[in-house]
C-alpha cells in the first residue's frame, strides 16, 4: 500500500493540517483518499496531478456533475502510458467535460492555481495528487 504525496507548493503541508483541523478560512483540499468523505458535490473543483489516479477522480467528478480542470506539470496526461492511449482518454474526458491545464510550470498556492500562461482559477474544492508514497516502513527496519 501507499499514502498520497502532496506536490511540491509552498506551504502545503501547513495548509493541508490546518483543513484536516477544521480551522476557520482553512482551504478545501482532499486527497484520493479523504475524497470518499465527502458529503456534498463541489460545484467546481481542481485535480493537482495528470497521472491515472487524478484521472480517475476527475472523470467520475466530471460525470456526477462537478466543473472539474486538472492541472499537471507534464504536456500529457498519463505520462507513463501509451502516448496514443492517453490522447484517446484526454479526447474523451474533454468531450465529456474535463478541462485540462497542462505544462503547469508552478503552483502558487491552494486557492489560486498559477498555470503557464499567468491566468489565475478560483476553485471549491481542490484534490491533490502527486502519485504516492509507498508504505515500506516494515521492510525499512528489516
Amino acid at each position: 500500500g501507499g499514502s498520497p504525496r502532496l506536490p511540491d507548493v509552498s506551504g502545503i503541508e501547513e495548509l493541508f493540517d490546518a483543513c484536516h483541523r477544521k480551522e476557520p478560512d482553512a482551504p478545501s483540499i482532499v486527497t484520493n483518499e479523504s475524497i470518499f468523505n465527502l458529503t456534498e458535490l463541489p460545484k467546481r473543483f481542481a485535480v493537482i496531478g495528470n497521472g491515472a489516479v487524478g484521472m480517475e477522480l476527475a472523470q467520475s467528478m466530471t460525470r456526477f456533475g462537478s466543473e472539474v480542470t486538472v492541472f499537471g506539470r507534464n504536456g500529457r496526461i498519463m505520462g507513463k502510458e501509451d502516448a496514443d492511449i492517453a490522447k484517446i482518454l484526454e479526447d474523451k474526458m474533454t468531450s465529456e467535460g474535463t478541462m485540462f491545464q497542462l505544462n503547469v510550470e508552478k503552483y502558487v498556492g491552494l486557492k489560486k492555481t498559477g498555470v503557464k500562461n499567468g491566468s489565475f482559477m478560483e476553485m471549491e474544492l481542490e484534490v491533490v495528487l502527486e502519485g504516492g508514497e509507498p508504505k515500506t516502513f516494515v521492510v525499512d527496519t528489516l
